[in-house]
């Protein structure tokens, strides 16, 4: 992403306009309190999602365990 002057932070500004639907994440918290577990598969990655979640006010609903998904990192060289 050098080539491109893409930077990590690029990536979280972009990322968090990405909004989640007010009656998701209703749906989200009327699960959680009863007593539903929380999963979440994907081909996204990690970074992407747990940024997402994050930004959404959800990371707390959902358990790092019970997300299955592709782990990334950011090349800190670069």
């Amino acid at each position: 992403f050098t080539k491109f002057n893409i930077n990590q932070y690029d990536f979280i500004n972009c990322l968090k306009e990405i909004k989640i639907d007010e009656s998701m994440k209703n749906l989200f918290y009327l699960l959680k309190n009863r007593n539903y577990e929380l999963i979440i598969i994907s081909d996204a990655n990690s970074f992407f999602i747990e940024t997402i979640l994050n930004e959404n006010g959800l990371s707390n609903l959902f358990e790092s365990k019970n997300i299955f998904t592709n782990m990334a990192s950011f090349d800190q060289n670069n």
